[in-house]
């Protein structure tokens, strides 16, 4: 097939689908706009923004005010939203089913009386973008399940179905909005509770709850939030009382209602100086809050009580837990969490005990390094299990005490402290242990952070912490601090048990001095090891040496990941003890460089049934090595045999 037919054949294709697409848009518009010109109303729910119901005595008009629906009369109200949709929606659907003339009425000697249209029993107004719309109900059709109708100056006169007339709801209550305050609790920046004498004030500040008066702590945000969960979905169970709203036809007088709010207020139990519970909230945006008043119990309803807001003046009942949730106190609401730090947010960690210091310090990759008394790469799997334990400190109770008390829970002075910091610091590349930046002298975690630890109570069940310039004593577990309370400040327990961590590729050059003899290896060019002439000084000619490949992978295997089974002791003041005043064994390592560097273990005596210990020169830490281990690291490197000797007479 040719291009120009395929292309012809494209072009045919997308015009015949435009065609369809314009005719069933067209087909869609052309169906809407027949059922808005049959339609009653001739608008969508959407495009109405006002409206009045009128039947009998029943009257109300509603306003839509930034999006939400308000009864303007005969009370000040919020709507509820949805039970106006649905009204709204249902005008909307009513069609037209017969239109009256004034010829034919004329032809048939009836006027507009015979319809009721003149005293109409209702009317309904719906004011759009598109303009108004004043319908009148007049009598039922002598036939059929149809009633008269007209637009208000209108002349034709309609039918339409009589489900019309049950759409107006049969009480103002029907289309009233129950939820007394609306909100969302992200949205919250502010909640304040007065309630049993007590006052509380509590704000979110980035994302977290804390209080603020009568202390400043942090806030449990989780109960904070179901008592604004509970205040937002609560519903009003009955409307008690409304004040007089000035009519249409009294707009010239004035109306005083402050008397009636007032008598109401005192009789429900709902004045500022009787209330039984006063609840206030900010949304975010708001500069005045909105106040939920909770009075007296509704007599013959225990289980209910009256409430209004401050700002409107009508009076509702509602269910009497809503005041029940809200009778805390402040213990109820403290987050019981000793701190609220995250792990991965700690950057600095310091014990203190007495005059000794250790000092914890998060560095390049998220390593740990122990900073001070030693410095030294710390087991982050150990740092991370202390932290979680410190993060985790719950308070079981709290205790207002003076100063002067502190001796007697131990905290003056205490057992020992525990300060974290989240302080970024710039990071180092650390590739060996010891080789950390120093500490400056006046480099220290803020006071606030501090928390002293005192002593057990009379019981031993729990033990008495408090931050450091606090005036309240905490009570904390026993249990929870039993690992720490034990030397909180022994660096052996954090340091890195990774002795020695070589490249493969980098060693060059092994000798291990056992015995009294040196053996050396040697890495050649073409990656071949081979004897040193240092391990043949001194050996008579006729012995002959052979590589033990195997005892030499053994070493780089385990020279790679060199880890101790403990850490006996930093900067051992008797080698002797150990065994390692005069080593048994030395391995020493020679690395690719022009500098010459190497590095080597030293082994010394047995440490109980299956260790040894053993030091790296340069770092004063004697640690245990597994026996197996040890064993592999100083097996011969070489193998000597003596060469048979050839008689040439007899050759």
């Amino acid at each position: 097939m040719k291009f120009k037919t395929t292309l012809h054949l494209f072009l045919a294709v997308c015009i015949l689908a435009g065609a369809i697409w314009f005719l069933e848009r067209r087909s869609e518009s052309d169906k809407r706009k027949r059922e808005l010109t049959y339609s009653l109303f001739a608008t969508d729910a959407s495009e109405v923004f006002e409206f009045t119901l009128e039947k009998g005595d029943f009257h109300i008009s509603c306003s839509k005010e930034d999006g939400i629906w308000q009864i303007k009369s005969p009370l000040i109200a919020r709507a509820d939203e949805g039970e106006v949709e649905r009204i709204l929606n249902l005008f909307g659907s009513i069609p037209k089913e017969e239109i009256i003339t004034p010829a034919q009425r004329r032809s048939r000697g009836l006027s507009l009386k015979d319809y009721g249209l003149l005293d109409h029993r209702a009317r309904v107004v719906l004011v759009s973008r598109l303009g108004v719309r004043d319908v009148v109900m007049g009598y039922d059709a002598p036939l059929g399940d149809l009633m008269y109708v007209m637009y208000a100056g209108g002349t034709d006169i309609m039918a339409v179905h009589k489900s019309f007339l049950g759409i107006f709801p049969e009480k103002l209550e029907k289309l009233r909005e129950r939820r007394l305050l609306h909100g969302d609790v992200g949205m919250t920046s502010r909640l304040e509770i007065q309630s049993s004498g007590l006052f509380i004030q509590l704000a979110q500040v980035e994302g977290e709850w804390i209080i603020r008066q009568p202390i400043m702590a942090r806030a449990d945000g989780g109960k904070v939030s179901r008592l604004l969960d509970s205040l937002y979905s609560m519903q009003a169970s009955s409307f008690v009382w409304d004040p007089i709203i000035k009519q249409q036809t009294d707009l010239e007088e004035a109306v005083d209602m402050k008397k009636d709010t007032a008598v109401a207020s005192e009789v429900y139990g709902l004045s500022e100086e009787n209330a039984s519970a006063r609840i206030t909230v900010w949304v975010n945006g708001d500069e005045v809050g909105k106040e939920l008043i909770l009075g007296a119990e509704v007599k013959g309803q225990k289980d209910k009580v009256y409430a209004k807001l401050r700002d409107k003046e009508s009076v509702y009942s509602v269910e009497k837990k809503i005041r029940d949730t809200f009778n805390v106190t402040l213990d109820d609401l403290r987050d019981r969490a000793i701190y609220s730090h995250k792990p991965e947010d700690l950057m600095r960690v310091c014990f203190e005990k007495g005059d000794e210091k250790l000092v914890l310090r998060r560095e390049a990759k998220q390593l740990w390094m122990l900073v001070d008394p030693v410095k030294w790469r710390a087991d982050n799997a150990v740092v991370k299990q202390v932290l979680q334990q410190v993060l985790s400190l719950v308070v079981q109770s709290y205790i207002d005490v003076d100063a002067t008390n502190l001796i007697e829970y131990g905290l003056a002075p205490c057992s020992f402290s525990i300060a974290l910091s989240d302080e970024s610091e710039s990071e180092t590349d650390i590739k060996e242990p010891g080789d950390i930046k120093p500490v400056a002298e006046d480099e220290d975690v803020s006071k606030k952070s501090r928390l002293l630890v005192g002593t057990p109570s009379k019981d031993g069940k729990s033990i008495y912490v408090m931050f450091e310039g606090s005036s309240e004593v905490m009570m904390i577990p026993s249990y929870a601090m039993a690992n720490l309370a034990l030397d909180p400040i022994d660096p052996l327990v954090y340091m890195d048990r990774m002795m020695l961590a070589v490249s493969p590729p980098e060693v060059k050059r092994i000798s291990l001095l056992k015995n009294g003899k040196e053996q050396v290896v040697v890495l050649d060019t073409k990656g071949v090891w081979s004897v040193s002439a240092v391990s043949s000084t001194n050996a008579p000619s006729n012995v002959e040496y052979k590589i033990l490949l195997q005892s030499i992978e053994d070493v780089l295997i385990n020279s790679a990941n060199l880890r101790a089974i403990r850490i006996e002791e930093h900067n051992p003041e008797d080698l002797a003890k150990y065994g390692l005043d005069k080593p048994s064994a030395l391995l020493t390592l020679g690395l690719a460089s022009d500098e010459g560097i190497q590095k080597s273990v030293m082994l010394g005596g047995r440490s109980g049934v299956d260790g040894r210990y053993a030091m790296v020169q340069g770092q004063d830490v004697v640690f245990v090595l597994k026996k197996d281990i040890a064993g592999q690291l100083i097996q011969d490197l070489m193998r000597s045999s003596v060469r048979p000797e050839v008689n040439e007479e007899a050759h």
